[in-house]
């Protein structure tokens, strides 16, 4: 069953708030610029957690190849996975993956 939304107000109708003004005159720039304002706070965000993830996925690759250890121990697949992964999820140093 799908969930109705309220109708929206229409652009030349009276605003809700009760001034007596269109709604267009009103309330509707404010609701833009909230709009607007809330996109740009996610927009922040998910670049804030993009550079936390690319900075622990460099870390955990580092890790790996310094010290040959993995999460899953020493054996040689475990650490060919690691790398892989990796490289998967936004490359090494000089690894190019439009090539």
């Amino acid at each position: 069953m799908k969930r109705k939304d309220p109708p929206k107000q229409q652009r030349n109708a009276p605003c809700q708030c009760g001034s007596g003004k269109k709604y267009k005159k009103c309330h509707l720039l404010i609701e833009r610029e909230e709009a607007e304002q809330a996109e740009i706070v996610f927009r922040e965000r998910l670049k804030q957690r993009s550079l936390e993830a690319e900075k622990r996925r460099e870390e955990f690759v580092s890790n790996v190849a310094e010290s040959g250890r993995t999460p899953f121990g020493r054996h040689p697949s475990a650490l060919t996975a690691a790398l892989i992964m990796g490289a998967a999820l936004g490359g090494m140093p000089g690894f190019n993956r439009n090539r």
